[in-house]
């Protein structure tokens, strides 16, 4: 059991290692993620996805690029889409969704664009998009709290257990 309860708090410490890695790496690169909440743009990200996006000046950006926009029509809603026309005298782009293909109908200025997408995580994003809802928050947290008591209480069984059978060992060596 303790051999178990060592290879999982490994296992723990070695993910809470990769993802303090991968954050310190992203923070660094300048990068932000955005859980893709919509299909819109399938096949290229789906719904849960998690889409990191670099800022990128006005002036690179291309047609065919997918950026992430913050639309004022939208109260203020981000969505990920691919430029479909660029005014580069006016700074204002066009997006549309690769799966339906309609015009976004709202232009984007240059002050809106969030950045280009350089690179997705699939199913990343239903973590970000359930922590959005208390009750799954709620739940998690007592998931969590209850893995902490098992282990403990585990921990605690384990070591007296142990600690019974060397004592009985030694009082019978000494009869």
């Amino acid at each position: 059991m303790n051999r178990i309860l060592r290879v999982l708090r490994n296992a723990f410490y070695i993910v809470v290692a990769g993802l303090v890695i991968f954050i310190a790496v992203v923070t660094i690169c300048g990068v932000k993620g955005y859980s893709v909440a919509s299909n819109s743009m399938q096949p290229e990200f789906s719904k849960g996805d998690v889409v990191f996006v670099k800022e990128t000046p006005f002036a690179e950006l291309e047609k065919g690029d997918i950026v992430t926009v913050e639309f004022k029509v939208k109260d203020g809603t981000t969505y990920t889409h691919r430029i479909v026309s660029i005014d580069y005298d006016k700074k204002e782009i066009k997006t549309a969704g690769d799966k339906t293909g309609l015009v976004d109908t709202e232009s984007a200025t240059a002050d809106q664009i969030k950045g280009k997408v350089w690179f997705s995580v699939p199913f990343l994003g239903y973590l970000s998009l359930w922590l959005t809802n208390s009750n799954y928050v709620v739940i998690i947290a007592i998931a969590v709290l209850a893995v902490m008591l098992i282990g403990f209480v585990a921990g605690k069984v384990y070591k007296n257990k142990t600690r019974g059978d060397k004592n009985e060992h030694s009082e019978e060596k000494n009869n």
